[in-house]
Formats: structure tokens, C-alpha cells, sequence
């Protein structure tokens, strides 16, 4: 079964798949080869077909829930790359020494499901994967709560040092790398398209994140108290940014606001609160600070200019040119082209 909104090719039933070539018998979700971001293979799948993910070259993890290792057929992965294999607890060496899936560059072992279709795990360097398709489910700190579960990476969120997402993952939840105080940069993948309440609360080394164009939402307490946090961009997809989500952000020298004036909003209460308006640059498209200037939250800045979003001098670098006063600025973070 293949969702075609999310990406997740499923596999079901029980024993073995058809055999397919790479020419005149093709597997039947060929026509989406393109279009298939993660696969689950089910329990009873004992089987998998020669050249059944044929050139499925977006697919980015293959999560096995069999409880043995899968026989596999030649050439099953046939252009497929920078895919990572996920399978059940206590079985990487099998799946490491099997025909077909020992090509595997990155096999890990999962340790549960974060959402109807993700799963999650952490390996011992640090490396955090998210893999699968969909939202994230949203969780508590406390193991306590009758109402919400607590973040199943909650007891080991120190040793979170840096995150993979595999596949298409459309949200994170509530709390999901709160207080992670290792992790120090993050690229949030495109398809994300909200960012939970206190997400990344109190990751105090994160010194950079980056925010795709679709994200909407930015929750309450999102970055809150990540003193490491240097400069972050906000894209113009951004229609709510929650109270406190930058607060604390002590280290903030420059936030790039792509929200245009047509669509500016007051964020939520206190969401730069103890970010320092005078000495973090507001940099604003051409023709929209004086719509920042009169909007609050965003009026608290003193230091606002404005940009064209082609100027870009650096992956995530832009300059901007005051005509008037002979001023170059080169905003953002990281290197220059």
C-alpha cells in the first residue's frame, strides 16, 4: 500500500515477495518509484523480491519490523543511496552479513515508534535518527502525566549530539529534543511544516538551526534558554511564532525575518525576551521595516535593515547596501561564497 500524500510505501501479508527485472516485470508501486520516501516492511514478510526498489532514488529509510532477518533478492536496492536500514533490537549483525542488505552504509537498530509512521533511534556516537513518514507524536517531560506520554528519549536526551531525519517527516512534537544540551546544530528538513511547544528547549549548545521554507508554526518555548544559538532565519511561510520561543536566547547577534509586510504578525509575549534588541541585528525585506517598527515584539529591535532575499552571499549569508549612508552589510551565519 503506498500514501501518497505522506511518501510510505508498506509491505504487508506474510511469506515471500514476487521477483521482479528491471525491464519487462516491474514491482506494481514502480510508477511512484520517485515518490516513495520510507518503506515499512511488516512482521510476516519473510521475503523480498530482486529489483523491488528499483530506482526509488528518493527513498531514505527502510524500516524492517520482521523478527528475523528478511532474505532479499539480487539488486532489490538498485538506485537507491543515502538510505538508512532500521530494524528490531538485537538484529544489525544478521542484516550487516546478509546478502543484498550488507550494502547498507548505516544499519541501526530502532528502539519504538515516535508516530503513527516514525520511528526513532540513537546509537551510541550520539547520532539521533528520526525515520518513516508523518507527524510526530507530541509528548511530556514528566512520567507522571496521566494524559500525555513522556518523550520516550527522555532518560538519554543528553547524549543526543546530533539528528538524522529519514524519510518525510512533517512535524515535531511537543518536547522533542528538549533539553538536549549536545546537540549543536540541526537542519530541519524540508516537509516539516510545524515546530512544536518547546521542541528544542533548553539545548544550550545549539549554535545553529535551520528553519525550511513550509514550516507555519513556531511553537511556544521552541528555542527557549538555547544560549549557543547565534543567528537563525525565519522563512516566509511563518504564520505564528509562539510566546517565549526565542527567549533566552542570549547569544542571538542576527535574526533574518523573511516574513513580508503583507503578512506580518505580533508573535506571541516575550518571544525574544532577554535576546538583546540593541546589539542582534533585524534584518527585513526591502520595504517592510516600518511595519516591523510598528508591530510588537518585532519594534524592540533597534538595529533593523532591510534586504532583498536574492542577495545571497553565502549558503546562509546576505548583504544589504544603504545607499544613502555608504553602508555594507553582510548578515547572517556561516562562510561567504
Amino acid at each position: 500500500s503506498f500514501n501518497s500524500t505522506t511518501g510510505m510505501l508498506y509491505i504487508l501479508g506474510s511469506g515471500s515477495m514476487y521477483s521482479y527485472n528491471d525491464s519487462s516485470s516491474l514491482a506494481p508501486w514502480n510508477s511512484n518509484k520517485t515518490k516513495i520516501k520510507s518503506v515499512v516492511i511488516k512482521s510476516g514478510v519473510t521475503g523480498i523480491g530482486s529489483y523491488a526498489f528499483l530506482g526509488c532514488s528518493s527513498l531514505r529509510s527502510i524500516i524492517s519490523e520482521a523478527p528475523s532477518a528478511i532474505v532479499c533478492g539480487s539488486n532489490a536496492f538498485d538506485g537507491v543511496s543515502n538510505c538508512v536500514l532500521a530494524v528490531p533490537s538485537g538484529l544489525k549483525s544478521a542484516y550487516s552479513a546478509a546478502s543484498e542488505w550488507k550494502n547498507f552504509s548505516t544499519i541501526v537498530e530502532y528502539s519504538g515508534k515516535c508516530g503513527s509512521d516514525l520511528y526513532w533511534s540513537l546509537d551510541t556516537s550520539g547520532t539521533f535518527y528520526l525515520l518513516g513518514c508523518g507527524a510526530m507524536n507530541n509528548y511530556t517531560t514528566s512520567a507522571t502525566s496521566t494524559t500525555t506520554p513522556q518523550l520516550p528519549w527522555y532518560n538519554s536526551r543528553t547524549s543526543v549530539k546530533d539528528v538524522r531525519f529519514c524519510g518525510n517527516i512533517t512535524s515535531l512534537g511537543n518536547n522533542a529534543f528538549y533539553n538536549c544540551t549536545s546537540l549543536t546544530s540541526v537542519t530541519i528538513p524540508s516537509g516539516v511544516t510545524s515546530l512544536g511547544n518547546y521542541a528544542f528547549y533548553n539545548s544550550t549548545s545549539l549554535t545553529s538551526v535551520t528553519i525550511p521554507s513550509g514550516v507555519t508554526s513556531i511553537g511556544s518555548g521552541a528555542f527557549q534558554y538555547c544560549k549557543s544559538l547565534r543567528s537563525v532565519e525565519i522563512p516566509s511561510s511563518v504564520t505564528s511564532i509562539g510566546s517565549s520561543a526565542f527567549s533566552g536566547c542570549t547569544s542571538l547577534f542576527s535574526i533574518i525575518s523573511n516574513i513580508p509586510s503583507d503578512k506580518l504578525f505580533a508573535p506571541g509575549s516575550y518571544a525574544f525576551s532577554n535576546v538583546d534588541k540593541e546589539k542582534c541585528t533585524l534584518t527585513v525585506p526591502t520595504g517592510s521595516k516600518s511595519k516591523y517598527a510598528s508591530t510588537e515584539q518585532w519594534k524592540d529591535f533597534t538595529d533593523v535593515v532591510e534586504f532583498s532575499s536574492g542577495n545571497k552571499c553565502g549558503s546562509n549569508l546576505y548583504w544589504s547596501f544603504n545607499s544613502t549612508t555608504g553602508m555594507l552589510y553582510i548578515l547572517g551565519s556561516g562562510s561567504m561564497y
